[in-house]
C-alpha cells in the first residue's frame, strides 16, 4: 500500500515547519553529549575510557538510526498516519490508523488471495483507501502546519536548551574538551595529538664530572649527543596550572616539581639513546609536546691499549730479557694500567702505575726476566699483555687489554738440568786433566841392554814427560776457562748461585796460581774435582727437590683437569687441561731423571706413576686418572729418596718415611766445602757485628749531641725571640706583588717570625738557618727598594737585630758543638776498642780467604782488606773524638764486608726459593742486592721493630742542619706508622 497525495501533501507541510527545528534539538543534544563524553574520557582512567567510548558509539547510533527512521517513513503510510496526522488531530489520526492498518491487512490477503476470490478484496482495498483519503483530508493543511510548528517550538527550546550547554562548556572548557577527545583517541598510553603545555623551556645539560666538560644549552627539536651520565635540568613556565606534567622518554618519566619562583623544574639522567618530551598524564594517558628533544647517547669506550711486539712469541730459553714498551689511551681519562700474566687457570696483575683523572693518555715500559718469580715456575704457555681500567663512576670502569705476548715455557727443571750439566761436565774436564798428569811413561818390553838403547829411552821418557805437561797446562787452561764460562753464564736467567761461584773462583786461583812438579798440581786438580763434586752434589739434591714440588703443582693441575673432565656438560676444557699437565709432567720428568741421584730416583717414579695417569686418559677413565694423579702430586710434594736409593740407612716414603723426618744432602761437608762455608758464616757475621757497630755509632752521637738546655739558656732565648718579632713588626705582611721591594720584605719577616719560634723551642741549627734565610731576603728588598727611605730604614733596623741575634746562635751552636765533641770522645772509646777488634777480625778473615783450605776469590779478599782498612781508620777518627767522619767511614766500611758475603755452597737459588727476590735485573754487579744488610723487621717482632723505628727516626727527623728538618721527620713518621 502507498500513501495517497493527501497524505504525502501534509507528510511534506509537517516537514517543511519541523525539520530544522527537530535536527538542531538532535544536534545540540547529541553535541553536548560528546562535549561531556570528551570531559568524561579526560580523567584518562579505563573506565572512564570506556564509559565516553560508549556514549560516542551510543551518538553515532543515534544518529545513525534518526537517518534510517527519516527515510523508512517517507513511505510508510502508517508510520506518515502516525506521525503527522494522529500528532495534529487525535481523533482523526485514530480513525487513519485503524483505515491504514485494514487496507495493508486486506492488501496482504489480496496478494495470498487465489485468482478466483480477488475481486472481492480488491473492492475492500478501494473502499478502504477512498475512505482514508476523506478522512485525512479532513486534517488541513493549516492544522497540520499549525500542529507542526507548535512541536517545532518545543524543539527549538531544546535545541537552543543544549546548545547553550554545549557553548558554555566550549566557552568554559575548550581546553579540557580538547584534551578528552585526545585522551578519548589515545592508542597504548599515548595520545596521537600533540599538545603545548609549557612555554620559556630551557633545557641545561651538565656532563658527568669525572669528564670535567663544561654544562651547555639544548634546543628542543634539535639532535644532541651526549655522554651517558649527563644531568638534563628542564626549566620551564606552566600555560596550565593544574596538569601534572612531566618528561618522559616513553620507558622512564621524571615529574616536574615547582621551582619555588612560579616555574617548574625537572631532571633526567641520560643513560641511553632518547627522544625527551614534556607531556602532561591523564590517568594512564600522556599527551606530548609537538617538540621533542632527541638525544644520541655517547658511551664511554673502554681503553685501547697497544704493547710493542704483540701479538708475537718467543720461547723463555732464548729470553734474557723481555722489555714491555706500552702506551694507553681512553676518550676521557686513565685511572690503572696493570701487567697482566696468565697461564692456564693462573693469573697475576701488577700495577704498573695509578694515575688522576686527567691523564688521557700515558706510556711507559717495564722490563720481565726470566727470573720472575712467575716465569720461573712456569710449565703452561703464559700470555701476557697490558691493561688499563678507564675513570667511568656511571657505568663502572672500563678495562682495555693489549694483545698478547705468548711465552712458551722450558720443561719443568730444564734450566736447573743445564746448568748442572754443564758443571758436570766442568767438573770431568778437571777430572781429564788429573788423569794426563796421572799418566805413565810406556815401560819397555825388555830392559834396554846398550847405552845407546838407555839413552835413547832417556829421551823417550822426557819427551813422554814434556809432552804430558804441554796436554796438560793445555787441557787446564781449557778447563779454567770453560770452567770460568760456565759459572758466569745465564741458563735461561738462571745463574750460579754467590756461594757456589765464590767457593769455584776461590779454587781456580789457587789453581791459576799454584807452582810445582806436575804431581803435586796434578794433585791439586784431583782435590778440585773432589770438592766440586761433593758441592755439585748438594746442587742436584737442592735442584731436584725444587723441581719436584714444582712438578707436584703441574700433578696437582692434571688432578684438577681429570675432576673437571668427570663433571659438567662439557668435558673438553678438563681433558684439555689433564693433556697440557700430562705433557708438562712427562717434559719435567725427562728432565728430573738429569739432576743426580735424588733426581734420578724422583724422575723414575715420575714416569711409572705419570704411566698409570696416561693409561687411565687413554681410556677415558677419568676417575682412576685423578687418583693416580693425586698419588703422583703427593710423592713429589714430598722430596725424599724411595726405599731403593736410600743412602746411611734411611728409608724413604716407600719405606715408611715419615713426613718430619730429615732429609739426605749428598755431598755436604765435601773436601774444602766446610771450611769454606764456615768461612762465609764467619764473614757473614762480622758483617752483622759491624752494623751493630755502626748502630752504636750512630746513637753515641745523637745522645751526644742533645744539649743540655738550662733554665738560663731557655729565658735568654725567649728574651731574643720577643726582640726579633718587635723588629720585624712594621714589615709588609704577606700578599704583595712578586718580584717588588714589599715581598722581599714580607719574606724577610716570616723567616724572622720563623727564626723566634725556633729559638722558643730551643732549636737552634733550624733557627741559625731561618736567620740566614732572613738576612738573605733583607738585602734583596734592600737592593729593590731604592728611593724609599723609610722603607730602607725599616729593613736596615731589622738587619741590625737579625745579625746581632745570628753572632749569639753561632757562639751557641759553637760551644755546643765543642761540649757534643767532649762527651763523644769520652762515650766512643768502647766503640773504638770494637772497630779495632772487628778490623782485626776482617783482616784474619782476609788472611784465610787466601789460604789454600778456604780459597776465596780475589775480589772477596780485596773487599775485605779494603773494609779493614777502612775500619781501622774509622777507629783512628773514632778516637780523635771525630764522630761524624768516623760514622762514616764506618758505614763505608760496611757496605763492602755485606758485598763480601756472598753465601755458602749450601744456599739455595734465592732467585727461584724466595717470591721477593728482586730481579736480576735489578741487582748489583756482584749479584747481590743493593742497599744495606738486614730485613726490615714486622709488626709482630715488637722490640726489633720499635728498635728500628726509633733509628729511623734519629736518622731522618731528629738531623739538626736544614729548615725541612720538621717536615722529614713528618714524612718518617708516616712511613713507619
Amino acid at each position: 500500500m502507498h500513501a495517497s497525495f493527501s497524505l504525502r501533501q501534509r507528510a511534506t507541510a509537517w516537514r517543511e515547519v519541523l525539520t530544522r527545528p527537530a535536527r538542531f534539538a538532535r544536534h545540540a543534544a547529541l553535541g553536548a553529549g560528546g562535549l561531556g563524553c570528551a570531559l568524561l574520557a579526560r580523567h584518562g582512567t579505563p573506565s572512564t575510557r570506556g564509559a565516553a567510548a560508549v556514549g560516542v558509539l551510543l551518538i553515532v547510533v543515534v544518529l545513525v538510526v534518526g537517518w534510517w527512521r527519516d527515510r523508512r517513513t517517507v513511505a510508510d503510510p502508517l508510520r506518515l498516519v502516525q506521525q503527522v496526522i494522529r500528532r495534529t488531530d487525535r481523533a482523526i489520526g485514530e480513525q487513519a490508523l485503524r483505515l491504514v492498518r485494514l487496507a495493508q491487512r486486506l492488501t496482504g490477503e489480496l496478494d495470498a488471495a487465489p485468482v478466483g476470490l480477488t475481486t472481492a478484496t480488491a473492492t475492500g482495498v478501494t473502499l478502504a483507501t477512498f475512505q482514508l483519503d476523506k478522512l485525512i483530508e479532513k486534517a488541513s493543511l493549516e492544522q497540520v502546519r499549525s500542529a507542526a510548528r507548535r512541536r517545532a517550538q518545543v524543539y527549538r527550546w531544546l535545541g537552543a536548551l543544549c546548545a547553550l550547554l554545549a557553548l558554555a562548556l566550549c566557552i568554559q572548557r575548550s581546553r579540557e574538551i580538547v584534551e578528552g577527545m585526545d585522551v578519548l583517541a589515545a592508542r597504548h598510553g599515548r595520545a596521537p595529538w600533540p599538545l603545548y603545555w609549557t612555554e620559556q623551556l630551557r633545557v641545561q645539560a651538565t656532563p658527568p664530572a669525572y669528564l670535567r666538560q663544561p654544562g651547555r644549552r639544548l634546543f628542543a627539536g634539535a639532535t644532541s649527543m651526549l655522554p651517558i651520565g649527563t644531568q638534563l635540568t628542564l626549566r620551564a613556565r606552566p600555560l596550565y596550572s593544574d596538569r601534572q606534567l612531566l618528561v618522559t622518554d616513553g620507558k622512564q618519566e621524571t615529574p616536574f616539581v615547582s621551582d619555588g619562583e612560579g616555574g617548574l623544574v625537572a631532571h633526567f639522567e641520560v643513560t641511553e639513546d632518547q627522544v625527551l618530551s614534556v607531556a602532561a598524564r591523564f590517568g594512564d594517558v600522556l599527551i606530548v609536546e609537538p617538540e621533542a628533544l632527541n638525544i644520541v647517547a655517547l658511551a664511554d669506550e673502554a681503553p685501547v691499549v697497544a704493547l710493542d711486539g704483540a701479538p708475537s712469541t718467543q720461547q723463555l730459553r732464548e729470553l734474557s730479557r723481555l722489555e714491555l714498551r706500552w702506551w694507553a689511551q681512553d676518550d676521557h681519562g686513565l685511572r690503572q694500567v696493570d701487567l697482566v700474566l696468565r697461564s692456564g687457570n693462573r693469573e697475576e696483575r701488577r700495577v704498573l702505575g695509578t694515575y688522576d683523572d686527567e691523564s688521557a693518555r700515558q706510556r711507559g715500559g717495564h722490563v720481565l726476566m726470566p727470573s720472575d718469580r712467575f716465569l720461573r715456575t712456569l710449565f703452561l704457555p703464559a700470555q701476557i699483555s697490558i691493561e688499563a681500567r678507564d675513570n667511568d663512576p656511571v657505568g663502572g670502569s672500563k678495562w682495555g687489554k693489549s694483545a698478547a705476548i705468548t711465552i712458551l715455557p722450558t720443561a719443568v727443571g730444564e734450566l736447573e738440568a743445564l746448568r748442572y750439566l754443564a758443571l758436570i761436565r766442568c767438573r770431568d774436564a778437571f777430572v781429564d786433566v788429573a788423569a794426563i798428569g796421572a799418566e805413565q811413561a810406556p815401560v819397555p818390553a825388555s830392559k834396554p841392554a846398550s847405552k845407546a838403547e838407555q839413552a835413547a829411552q832417556k829421551a823417550a821418557d822426557k819427551a813422554f814427560a814434556a809432552d804430558r805437561l804441554r796436554r796438560f797446562d793445555q787441557a787446564l787452561h781449557s778447563a779454567i776457562s770453560n770452567f770460568e764460562q760456565a759459572l758466569g753464564e745465564s741458563y735461561g736467567g738462571l745463574r750460579v748461585a754467590p756461594g757456589l761461584r765464590n767457593f769455584a773462583l776461590g779454587r781456580l786461583r789457587l789453581l791459576r796460581a799454584l807452582r810445582g812438579t806436575l804431581e803435586q798440581r796434578s794433585r791439586t786438580v784431583e782435590d778440585l774435582a773432589l770438592s766440586l763434586d761433593g758441592v755439585l752434589a748438594s746442587l742436584a739434591t737442592r735442584d731436584a727437590q725444587r723441581v719436584a714440588k714444582i712438578l707436584g703443582n703441574v700433578a696437582e693441575e692434571a688432578m684438577v683437569g681429570a675432576q673437571q673432565a668427570q663433571s659438567g656438560e662439557s668435558p673438553a676444557p678438563g681433558v684439555d687441561r689433564l693433556d697440557n699437565a700430562i705433557y708438562a709432567l712427562h717434559a719435567g720428568a725427562e728432565q728430573l731423571l738429569s739432576l743426580g741421584v735424588l733426581g734420578n730416583d724422583l724422575g723414575s717414579v715420575a714416569l711409572a706413576d705419570l704411566g698409570r695417569v696416561s693409561r687411565a686418559r687413554q681410556a677415558a677413565d677419568y676417575y682412576h686418572a685423578e687418583l693416580a694423579a693425586r698419588h703422583l702430586a703427593e710423592r713429589l710434594h714430598r722430596p725424599v729418596p724411595s726405599f731403593g736409593a736410600q743412602s746411611s740407612g734411611r728409608g724413604g716414603v716407600e719405606a715408611g718415611q715419615g713426613e718430619g723426618s730429615s732429609e739426605p744432602q749428598p755431598g755436604e761437608g765435601g773436601q774444602g766445602q766446610r771450611p769454606f762455608d764456615d768461612l762465609a758464616d764467619q764473614i757473614a757475621e762480622l758483617a752483622r757485628q759491624h752494623a751493630g757497630a755502626v748502630e752504636q755509632v750512630d746513637q753515641t752521637l745523637s745522645g751526644a749531641q742533645q744539649a743540655e738546655n738550662s733554665a738560663s739558656l731557655r729565658e735568654e732565648a725567649e728574651r731574643r725571640a720577643r726582640e726579633i718579632r718587635d723588629a720585624v713588626t712594621d714589615l709588609p705582611e704577606p700578599g704583595s706583588s712578586p718580584g717588588t721591594a714589599e715581598a722581599a720584605g714580607s719574606l724577610a719577616r716570616e723567616s724572622a717570625r720563623g727564626m723566634a719560634q725556633e729559638l722558643e723551642g730551643l732549636k737552634l741549627e733550624q733557627a741559625a738557618e731561618s736567620a740566614r734565610r732572613a738576612l738573605s731576603a733583607l738585602s734583596d728588598a734592600r737592593a729593590k727598594s731604592e728611593g724609599h727611605g723609610y722603607f730602607q730604614g725599616q729593613l736596615d733596623r731589622a738587619r741590625a737585630v737579625v745579625e746581632e741575634h745570628q753572632r749569639w746562635l753561632q757562639e751557641q751552636l759553637d760551644a755546643q758543638r765543642q761540649q757534643a765533641r767532649e762527651r763523644a770522645r769520652s762515650l766512643l772509646q768502647g766503640p773504638t776498642q770494637l772497630e779495632n777488634e772487628l778490623a782485626n777480625k776482617a783482616q784474619e778473615l782476609a788472611q784465610r780467604g787466601e789460604d789454600s783450605s778456604s780459597p776465596l776469590p780475589g775480589e772477596v779478599t780485596e773487599r775485605l782488606r779494603q773494609a779493614e782498612q777502612l775500619m781501622q781508620q774509622a777507629a783512628r777518627e773514632l778516637e780523635r773524638g771525630e764522630g761524624q767522619a768516623g760514622l762514616s767511614l764506618q758505614r763505608d766500611a760496611q757496605r763492602l764486608l755485606e758485598s763480601a758475603d756472598q753465601g755458602k755452597t749450601s744456599d739455595p737459588d734465592q732467585s727461584q726459593d724466595d717470591p721477593g727476590q728482586e730481579p736480576e735485573g735489578e741487582q748489583d754487579g756482584d749479584g747481590r742486592s743493593g742497599g744495606f744488610s738486614g730485613d726490615v723487621p714486622k709488626a709482630e717482632q715488637q722490640n726489633k721493630a720499635e728498635e728500628f723505628r726509633k733509628r729511623v727516626l734519629r736518622s731522618l727527623g731528629d738531623s739538626s742542619e736544614g729548615h725541612l728538618a720538621p717536615a722529614v721527620k713528618r714524612y718518617a713518621e708516616g712511613l713507619l706508622r
